[in-house]
């Protein structure tokens, strides 16, 4: 076998070789991430930035939001957690169908109910534009964006089979009312 010099050093520099047994490939490479950033190995670069995996946060609000997050240390509260996810690229792809399935907020401000009687926020772009039903001046009901959001988590755990049956609703519903666009 052709190694490399790098690989030769290490090789010749090696006293002891440790494994772990993980449960899934997941835990496995959250394992070797963290064990690299606790022991910042010389010969190994990749994983010696602060990076770590995301996750998608579904946060514990009025109108809850659906978004990426990276976190060292994901904090015991009450939002919804999905992840690591090892593809950014395909997390990216996730979130753009799931706000092309449903009408999500994207704004960043916290909203509550309070926070909508009194004014505080105006409707943003994504409403004018349908790509949000507008929860910071009251346009949808907090049990509707809610049954939303549980559909989210359905999707996000695995069942695409509701989303399916509502987009095809959807769909039947527009092309009933000759809206093809």
């Amino acid at each position: 076998i052709r190694h490399t010099n790098k690989t030769k050093l290490l090789i010749n520099n090696t006293e002891t070789v440790d494994w772990m047994i993980c449960k899934n490939e997941v835990d496995a490479l959250l394992v070797e991430a963290n064990l690299i950033k606790k022991h910042r190995p010389f010969y190994n670069v990749l994983l010696k930035d602060d990076k770590t995996f995301p996750f998608i946060r579904i946060t514990k609000e009025t109108f809850p939001k659906v978004e990426i997050i990276r976190s060292k240390n994901l904090i015991k509260d009450d939002n919804i957690y999905f992840g690591p996810y090892t593809d950014t690229g395909y997390l990216r792809n996730i979130l753009k169908i799931l706000h092309k399935a449903f009408k999500l907020r994207t704004c960043s401000f916290y909203m509550d109910n309070k926070t909508i009687k009194a004014g505080k926020h105006s409707i943003c772009l994504d409403f004018h534009i349908n790509k949000c039903d507008g929860p910071c001046e009251g346009h949808i009901s907090k049990h509707n964006y809610n049954i939303m959001i549980n559909q989210v988590i359905k999707f996000l755990k695995g069942d695409s089979s509701s989303i399916k049956r509502q987009i095809s609703k959807y769909m039947q519903e527009a092309s009933n009312n000759l809206e093809f666009e």
